[in-house]
């Protein structure tokens, strides 16, 4: 539904202080040939400029947004809203569109729509709302200062699960299908993702999944050293609901052990053994991980298309170290707001200061380290994002 496309230059800011010079003989960099440079600066002097602040999450404590800042959001998000009914997008052609575009690293966004969806009661939330969440998070932990240790994947990561399942279980389960330059391999290696890290350093990886037929997404949380997948699931109950969770959930409970074995892991985290840790003793190591669905997890209401919103809301406690969530109680229409606003603000802020993240000018970091050489400059282009169509449970 997006289109994968070589990374677009950081487009100018509407207003700058500054003079941005094109100079075809700079470093390359991955986010931008541009170069900010102050008047009478020679040419020799110059820097990229580095936007001070790493996520959408660092200036804000806990789950609290200004409540100034959501009424500015509002009022950019409900201008030139069109009044016609069936339409896919909540505005019209030219009204959608907005210059420059926000670069979220893992996704560039041009159109209001895509904002207006994340923020509003009803709209489900897609892969690009998934995986920019997730992204920030990982650079959440890789800035942070607390002792939780945890990555996370995008949505990418299921897909290649699943094709690789079904590549092994068709050759008759050979090992010479799991490979560490595999795209799952490549991930639990530190490479492949923006702002990863090998799993070896962290203890918790955490996993955003999608139903596609039921159009459902949920969490699973491995806990390495519990050598166990904990899922979180805000639409609990059916049988048939329960079937497709559980089949999505044992392809990783298979997968993932392989290419622990096949990557090494397990020569890395010798503490899971010294340790004693009950879980790993006597266990050989392509065993399937152990699956515990969390119980009393909150639950969206029926038909509310908030299972995005829920997945990215349990994924952020997961990565405060709050792993008991039986007692939180989710106002989905505020945190739909607070990540919208977020996202938006910091968008806004980076585009106002024509500059780039510092984590995502790091060239082939990958190749350097022995890895596969990974394009960093590959993201999605949502130019032309498409709406999804409502979908009804049943």
């Amino acid at each position: 539904m997006t289109q994968i496309i070589a990374l677009d230059p950081i487009l100018n800011a509407t207003t700058t202080p500054n003079v941005r010079t094109r100079h075809k003989n700079v470093v390359k960099y991955d986010s931008s040939p541009y170069i900010r440079m102050s008047e009478g600066e020679s040419s020799s002097n110059r820097v990229p400029t580095f936007f001070q602040i790493k996520h959408p999450f660092q200036n804000h404590n806990g789950f609290d947004v200004p409540v100034e800042l959501i009424e500015e959001f509002n009022k950019w998000i409900f201008k030139d809203v069109s009044s016609r009914r069936g339409r896919k997008a909540a505005y019209s052609k030219i009204k959608n569109t907005f210059h420059p575009q926000v670069d979220f690293g893992v996704v560039k966004i041009g159109e209001k729509d895509f904002f207006h969806i994340m923020s509003q009661p009803g709209r489900p939330w897609e892969d690009g709302h998934i995986n920019t969440i997730m992204y920030y998070l990982r650079k959440k932990a890789k800035y942070s200062q607390t002792v939780t240790s945890y990555s996370t994947v995008d949505c990418w990561f299921m897909a290649w699960v699943d094709n690789i399942e079904k590549q092994w279980r068709q050759s008759e389960c050979d090992m010479r299908c799991i490979s560490p330059d595999h795209d799952v391999g490549q991930c639990i290696r530190g490479y492949k993702l923006l702002a990863n890290v090998p799993w070896d350093r962290v203890d918790e990886v955490i996993f955003p999944v999608n139903i596609n037929d039921k159009f459902h997404w949920f969490l699973v949380v491995f806990r390495i050293k519990s050598r166990c997948l904990y899922v979180y699931d805000s639409m609990m109950g059916g049988s048939v609901h329960s079937r497709k969770v559980k089949e999505a959930v044992d392809k990783l409970a298979t997968m993932i052990p392989l290419f622990l074995t096949s990557t090494g892991f397990y020569g890395k985290r010798l503490d899971l053994y010294a340790n004693n840790l009950p879980d790993y003793q006597q266990k050989s190591h392509s065993e399937p991980l152990s699956i515990k669905n969390v119980t009393h997890v909150p639950q969206q209401e029926e038909s509310s298309n908030d299972c995005g919103l829920y997945t990215s809301l349990f994924a952020e406690y997961m990565s405060n170290g709050v792993f008991d969530i039986s007692h939180i109680d989710i106002d989905s229409k505020y945190h739909r707001q607070r990540y919208a606003t977020l996202l938006w603000h910091y968008g806004k802020s980076k585009n106002d200061e024509g500059a780039i993240s510092e984590s995502e000018v790091t060239g082939t970091v990958a190749s350097k380290k022995g890895g596969p050489r990974t394009h960093k400059e590959q993201v999605m282009d949502t130019t032309n994002y498409p709406t999804p169509k409502f979908r009804i449970r049943k």
